[in-house]
């Protein structure tokens, strides 16, 4: 890892809130930024106690991209280090959607470029009425999707909303990122943390392994090709979580929840 860590981590409960902290540079991505996003993503899900991650930007943004004034610089040292570069970034991604703990995203001001992906790698996202998200790339000669937004993006949307994204760089404002789905919750920036660690605080109160086995089934669904393949993966998990035992209890204490209800209701 290089320089000192641009993340800030903060422990409530079960929740870590995990803060990208260059609030100066609108949380702009450099390569000390990344690192420390790679290793944090590696090993968190191997932290006891932590059930899920809020993350955050520090002051008005989210994330306005690649930092350009410090770090696009590394292609121009030719296409063996601007692979490397380019892999570093894309595992970012993929390091989130494997880590077995669900992610909370709170989104406010600028969601760009790899900030916009790495908004889409999250489990769910809660929006701020002054988000905008864009894939700045293609406004800048270069190919409009990188860190995985080109499988991501359409999943998240659909096909033509994602390619009109993607192709065009243009910004998706608040309220169209609530109508498409990207966010699910739209509120005051003032509100969108707490909004955050409140579902980050639901999902936690859950068992942590039907959670990752749930996180599990949504990435692979996504690939997966039919309808059979899909509920046959979901009948291993719920088999499997039932093996755990954790499910008996809390069906036991719904049957008399459902039952204090039927009893109350029929009076």
């Amino acid at each position: 890892m290089t320089g000192s860590s641009q993340i800030a981590r903060e422990r409530r409960g079960a929740v870590e809130i995990l803060t990208l902290d260059r609030p100066v540079q609108l949380n702009a991505l450099s390569v000390t930024l990344v690192e420390d996003l790679l290793g944090y993503f590696l090993n968190v899900g191997q932290r006891d106690g932590v059930r899920a991650v809020v993350l955050l930007g520090a002051g008005d943004h989210f994330c306005a991209g690649l930092d350009l004034k410090r770090d696009l610089s590394v292609m121009d040292r030719g296409p063996e280090a601007g692979m490397d570069f380019q892999q570093d970034y894309g595992e970012l991604v993929l390091r989130m959607r494997r880590c077995p703990i669900p992610i909370v995203a709170g989104l406010r001001g600028a969601v760009a470029g790899g900030g916009f992906s790495i908004a889409s790698a999250c489990d769910v996202r809660v929006g701020g009425m002054s988000m905008r998200a864009n894939a700045a790339f293609a406004r800048l000669g270069l190919s409009g999707m990188e860190m995985g937004l080109s499988f991501l993006l359409p999943r998240i949307l659909g096909h033509g909303l994602a390619s009109e994204l993607m192709l065009t760089g243009r910004f998706m404002e608040a309220e169209e990122a609530l109508r498409s789905g990207f966010v699910s919750r739209l509120l005051a920036d003032e509100e969108v943390a707490a909004a955050a660690i409140d579902i980050a605080g639901q999902i936690a109160a859950n068992h942590p392994f039907g959670m990752r086995l749930t996180k599990e089934a949504i990435n692979a669904t996504w690939s997966i090709g039919s309808l059979d393949a899909a509920i046959a993966l979901e009948n291993r998990n719920q088999v499997l979580s039932f093996g755990t035992g954790a499910p008996t209890g809390a069906i036991a204490e719904f049957r008399e929840k459902r039952g204090r209800f039927a009893r109350g209701g029929a009076r």
